[in-house]
C-alpha cells in the first residue's frame, strides 16, 4: 500500500509507517513544519550556492534548497540512522537527485568512530542527550566538522540539531562560509548558552541578520558579505 502523500510548500511528503510521529504530521497538514527556514532559504540562496546541511531531518529543507536553481550542490548529515529511507523517499518523489546524503554526527576533534545517539519517537526531539523518555540508544559515525568544512567549502550552512550548535560551533572553522542559518534552542542550552552562541560568531566577524531572521530561526551572516540586505 502506497503511503499518504501530503504537500507542503510545493514538496511532496511521503508519510511513511513508523517514522513521522502524529505530532508532526499535524505540523505538516498546519503548514508550520520548518516553514521559516523555508521561507528564509527561498531568499538566501544566491547563484552557485554550496549548502552544508547539519541535521537533515525528512529532508524536506534540502528538498526545498535542492528545487532552487541557484544552488550548485547540497550535502546534508543526519545522525538518526531511522531517517535515512525517509530522506531518499522523499527525494525520489519530488525528483531530487543532486544532494549526498551522509548518516553521521559532526564533531570537533572527534576522538572515536562512532559515538551514542539517542533517537526519539518525534524525531526532530533526537540528540546527543540521553534526556528523559522514551528513547532509543544506536550506535552512529562520527566525521570531522571542520574537515569537512574544508572539504565541501560551503558558502552557506543550516543547522537544526537541538542544543548541540554550541558544542558544534565552538571550533568551527568558517573560513568562506557567508551565511549560517540555525535554528537556536534557547529551552536547551539556556541565557547563557545563546549569548556564548551570539559571541562565537560575532567572534568570527558574523553578525545577527534581522533581514532573515524569525524567532527561533536566526541567519548569522558574514559581514563582509557584498549583498548586505540579501
Amino acid at each position: 500500500m502506497n503511503p499518504e502523500i501530503l504537500l507542503h510548500r510545493g514538496i511532496k511528503i511521503p508519510l511513511i509507517d513508523g517514522i513521522i510521529s502524529p505530532k508532526i504530521i499535524e505540523k505538516i497538514k498546519i503548514g508550520r513544519y520548518e516553514t521559516n527556514e523555508a521561507i528564509q532559504l527561498g531568499k538566501l540562496i544566491e547563484k552557485g550556492e554550496v549548502i552544508l546541511e547539519i541535521g537533515g531531518g525528512i529532508g524536506f529543507i534540502s528538498s526545498i534548497a535542492a528545487l532552487n536553481p541557484n544552488t550548485r550542490s547540497i550535502e546534508v548529515f543526519e545522525a538518526n540512522p531511522n531517517l535515512r529511507p525517509m530522506i531518499h523517499a522523499l527525494h525520489t518523489l519530488n525528483g531530487i537527485e543532486n544532494v549526498t546524503i551522509n548518516t553521521g554526527v559532526l564533531m570537533h576533534n572527534p576522538s572515536s568512530a562512532t559515538v551514542p545517539f539517542y533517537v526519539h519517537p518525534d524525531f526532530w526531539a533526537s540528540s546527543l542527550n540521553p534526556g528523559a523518555g522514551d528513547r532509543t540508544r544506536v550506535e552512529v559515525p562520527v566525521f570531522n566538522l571542520n574537515a569537512t568544512i574544508e572539504r565541501i567549502r560551503p558558502s552557506l550552512i543550516i543547522c537544526d540539531i537541538e542544543g548541540g550548535e554550541i558544542d558544534l560551533f565552538e571550533h568551527a572553522d568558517l573560513k568562506g562560509v557567508q551565511k549560517v542559518l540555525l535554528e537556536i534552542h534557547q529551552n536547551v542550552v539556556g541565557r547563557s548558552g545563546i549569548k556564548r552562541l551570539f559571541d562565537m560568531f560575532s567572534a568570527r566577524n558574523f553578525h545577527y541578520d534581522e533581514h532573515h531572521s524569525s524567532g527561533s530561526v536566526i541567519l548569522f551572516s558574514n559581514i563582509h558579505r557584498t549583498k548586505a540586505n540579501l
